[in-house]
């Protein structure tokens, strides 16, 4: 930043401006107020958690029979992916005398939300090198339920349409319902249960309406301040990093992220004013440490748009055609 550029500060130099400086509003990840977070201080090493995959077996047996051995439960070693997230910005000595704002706040500030941006961004797509791991970049989602799924990969619901949640002939109603109940009823108790997506199918979810009734809105908005909408009963977070509608993309996610996502932080976001290294420029040097992933696959459902693969063998058949799905599967 210097004064001789406007846009790079130079407006703040005073000539009768308004003295409070108007932020354009960013989109924060509300998945750190649903998961589970961590903080990690100086000294601490690399962090890691067991999750208990269960296994556990029993039988029954007369008094006098043999007692064959049975299993015993398996556990899962996870160490969430982390990176830093950093920014190092300069601003001219000249500007910081003469600005009639504190600069050095607000730049801190707003580099202070621009990792909050990067950081939800990444703990939705994330591709866990050097960042978060996103719950969508997990391996390929399948429909397959808890009981025989491959632990680490999530389950999906299909829309019934190709490439949406609804049209004329499938409501929508259904595959949100069946996305609501592919999850046990254990996870579907407690904190940081409910919806994520982004404001494109908030919309198209607002206009939602139960079979048979033209008026009954299956979207209840709060008549508290600052409490979220609520869908089939569970809240619904709004998250932009969240992919619109298309074909095989997962555009709705439901579940209780309390135990099906975990965030590491490190020691807080540091912050390094260096009057010495660029002068005439005094440089910001802000970081911060943070990881997270997925830490309970069975906690997170998914809405695929896509058509159930039973349609897709009998549209297929009908035509005499194999598949019709491109050759990629669902």
């Amino acid at each position: 930043m210097r004064e001789s550029s406007d846009p790079d500060g130079g407006y703040s130099v005073p000539e009768e401006i308004d003295g409070v400086i108007q932020n354009q509003l960013l989109e924060f990840s509300p998945l750190r107020g649903w998961a589970t977070i961590i903080t990690l201080g100086q000294g601490q090493g690399g962090y890691s958690f067991l999750v208990n995959r269960r296994g556990a077996s029993s039988g029954w047996v007369g008094e006098t029979e043999a007692r064959p051995e049975t299993s015993t439960p398996e556990m899962a070693k996870i160490t969430p992916p982390e990176g830093e997230i950093y920014a190092n910005a300069s601003i001219t000595q000249w500007l910081l005398d003469d600005s009639q704002f504190n600069l050095d706040q607000f730049i801190r500030d707003n580099i202070i939300d621009e990792f909050a941006v990067q950081e939800g961004a990444a703990f939705v797509d994330g591709n866990g090198i050097n960042k978060p791991k996103g719950f969508l970049q997990l391996e390929d989602p399948v429909t397959t339920a808890d009981a025989t799924r491959a632990f680490g990969v999530l389950q999906y619901v299909a829309s019934g349409v190709a490439a949406d949640i609804n049209d004329g002939t499938h409501n929508g109603v259904d595959a949100l319902t069946d996305l609501v109940y592919a999850l046990k009823p254990a996870y579907r108790q407690g904190p940081g249960v409910g919806w994520m997506m982004n404001s494109t199918l908030a919309g198209k979810c607002r206009k939602l309406k139960s079979l048979g009734d033209t008026a009954q809105y299956l979207w209840t908005e709060s008549t508290q301040a600052g409490q979220p909408p609520m869908l089939l009963g569970y809240p619904v977070a709004i998250d932009e990093n969240m992919p619109n509608v298309g074909a095989n993309t997962f555009p709705i996610a439901f579940g209780n992220w309390r135990r099906g996502y975990r965030i590491v932080d490190r020691l807080g976001t540091r912050v390094l004013r260096d009057p010495f290294t660029n002068k005439p420029n005094v440089m910001f040097y802000l970081t911060k440490r943070v990881g997270g992933c997925v830490a309970d696959s069975n906690a997170i459902k998914l809405l695929k748009c896509a058509r159930p693969r039973r349609l897709l063998r009998e549209a297929g058949a009908s035509l005499g055609l194999a598949r019709l799905d491109g050759g990629g599967g669902l």
